[in-house]
This record gives C-alpha cells, sequence and structure tokens, in this order.
C-alpha cells in the first residue's frame, strides 16, 4: 500500500521529503494502534491515520504562517 498511500498524502502536501515522511509517520501509528485494537479495515485505518497526519502538518503549517505575520 506504500506507493497509494504516497499519492494519497501527496494530495495534502507537495514536498517529495515531507510525503516520505508522513507516508512512514502513518505506518508507524497504524502499527502502534494495531498492537492494542483489533483494526477490522486495514487500509482504512491506514489511509485515515495518514490523512490524519497531513491535516495535522498543514495546520501546524498554516500556524507557524500566521504567527510570522
Amino acid at each position: 500500500h506504500q506507493l497509494s498511500l504516497k499519492r494519497f498524502i501527496g494530495r495534502y502536501l507537495n514536498n517529495a521529503q515531507d510525503i516520505e515522511d508522513f507516508t512512514q509517520e502513518a505506518f508507524l501509528r497504524a502499527y502502534k494502534a494495531e498492537q492494542t485494537t483489533c483494526v477490522q479495515q486495514p487500509k482504512s485505518f491506514l489511509f485515515r491515520i495518514a490523512k490524519n497526519v497531513a491535516i495535522s502538518q498543514l495546520r501546524t503549517a498554516a500556524a507557524q504562517q500566521a504567527g510570522a505575520f
């Protein structure tokens, strides 16, 4: 699922390094969550995590830009 996840994250982020980093972060978070939770639909779960990670990054970047002005 790595390539499709990178494409998905690429919808939110433009920087290739950020896409790589957040793809890895999504996999790590999904792995950690799966250790304590029964995941019924792993692919959907992984993509939901990736979306949340990307949105968090966008919020952080926007807040930093707003503080710069």
